[in-house]
């Protein structure tokens, strides 16, 4: 029996079961979706289960929302309902006469909250959780991670390091190359064999293609879909400038503009804005483009572009593992980057309240002062809001810097947990 993966959203779903009509559990198609579901199911709440990629329900929904809907039990699980938008209006009216918590559980393979809609219709009706391939400490059951509630709360590197004398870092540089290179989906990582990981790589994106993007987009040319998504494999983290990428693909701009939101809509890409509170056109104002999942990357972009790129390619994990991490906390945890016209730069901000913590992230296992560089800019920029410097890396050490820098190996950071 395959094992099941505890995910960090569950308690956050079953609670919000309690207080709210509407649960909607979003996310990539094969990210956990309805495991998550049956597993709620088996163990902590009971519903009537129904899924619209059964073609005979997916039928009897479109055909007739309203009486689909009238002859099922309550509460209800609907899986995959972007399939039949119209059950949302449905659900609503059956909402609004009743108000009962734990009505309805609906996931989907697409954000649902993207469409203005859907927005209309469960505003105020529904909570809203997404789910990403399995994080790093999911994979290694590890408790969610504290650490940065635990940053933005010290006053200073030393007090922090009072906090976390009892972590240490045990990865070596090759678990987290393999983290890297195979990514998150749980298929994948219920695999052996490489291959099989590969052609798992192959299949899901015929079937993202097929299934998704038909669903959304009449696309009428599948081979500019196809050389969009190798050259985003090899471009992620940087800046998303639709006219560049338009002259060097050869595909007009609206076209683009349609496919990425696209990407994103269906959780193939995600999106970090630029921070630039207090800084007018000094700043970059451009989002930076990641892939969501460094797995799906490596297998597009191919071994040798993955060598020439593989600080891009440490720099998406992290992006995803604090993705993950954020979407686990509600809305008091945001994340930026920051870049100046000039140069200046810092992958990665986490703001909490009006506290702001600064991250870069290097593959290296040693470190310097100069490593820090960029952070300082920042921290010139930002003054007092800026609560703290990290620099994550390659190493085993945690090594404080300065009153508030500090050097961090990848596990401390993005598994740690301190119950202090």
């Amino acid at each position: 029996m395959k094992k099941i993966i505890p995910r960090y959203l569950e308690p956050l779903i079953l609670n919000s079961l309690k207080e709210f009509p509407v649960v909607i559990l979003t996310g990539a198609r094969q990210v956990g979706k309805t495991t998550l579901v049956q597993k709620l199911l088996s163990s902590h709440w009971s519903a009537h289960y129904v899924s619209l990629d059964d073609f005979t329900i997916y039928s009897a929904a479109a055909e007739d929302p309203d009486g689909f809907l009238s002859g099922m039990p309550i509460p209800m699980v609907i899986d995959e309902v972007q399939r039949v938008p119209h059950l949302l209006r449905v659900i609503k009216m059956m909402v609004d006469k009743e108000r009962t918590p734990g009505m309805f559980l609906l996931t989907g393979s697409a954000n649902l909250m993207s469409f203005s809609k859907v927005k209309e219709t469960l505003a105020g009706r529904a909570a809203i959780y997404e789910l990403f391939p399995f994080s790093w400490g999911e994979k290694t059951d590890s408790p969610k991670s504290t650490i940065i509630p635990k940053l933005f709360s010290c006053k200073n590197t030393k007090e922090f390091l009072k906090k976390i004398s009892s972590l240490s870092s045990s990865e070596t540089r090759g678990d987290i190359e393999n983290e890297i290179l195979w990514g998150g989906y749980p298929p994948v990582y219920f695999m052996k064999n490489p291959h099989n990981k590969r052609r798992w790589y192959a299949s899901y994106l015929d079937a993202y293609v097929e299934r998704e993007v038909r669903n959304f987009v009449n696309i009428h040319n599948l081979y500019d879909f196809h050389k969009l998504m190798a050259l985003m494999s090899q471009r992620t983290g940087e800046l998303l400038n639709i006219s560049a990428l338009s002259r060097e693909l050869g595909i007009p701009a609206t076209t683009l503009k349609r496919y990425f939101a696209l990407l994103l809509l269906t959780y193939q890409v995600v999106e970090i804005p630029p921070y630039y509170k207090r800084f007018g056109r000094r700043v970059v104002k451009m989002p930076r483009i990641y892939g969501t999942d460094t797995g799906i990357l490596g297998y597009l972009a191919g071994k040798d572009v993955i060598k020439k790129r593989w600080g891009a390619m440490v720099e998406t994990w992290v992006a995803g593992e604090l993705i993950k991490w954020t979407k686990t906390e509600g809305d008091d945890y945001r994340i930026y980057f920051w870049r100046t016209h000039t140069g200046k730069e810092v992958d990665f901000i986490l703001s909490y309240g009006d506290k702001l913590i600064g991250i870069e992230v290097k593959w290296s296992h040693k470190i310097t002062g100069e490593d820090f560089k960029g952070l300082r800019n920042a921290q010139k920029e930002m003054g007092n809001i800026w609560h703290c410097s990290v620099v994550l890396y390659g190493g085993n050490n945690i090594v404080p810097f300065g009153k508030k820098e500090i050097a961090m190996p990848f596990s401390v950071l993005l598994k740690g947990d301190i119950n202090t």
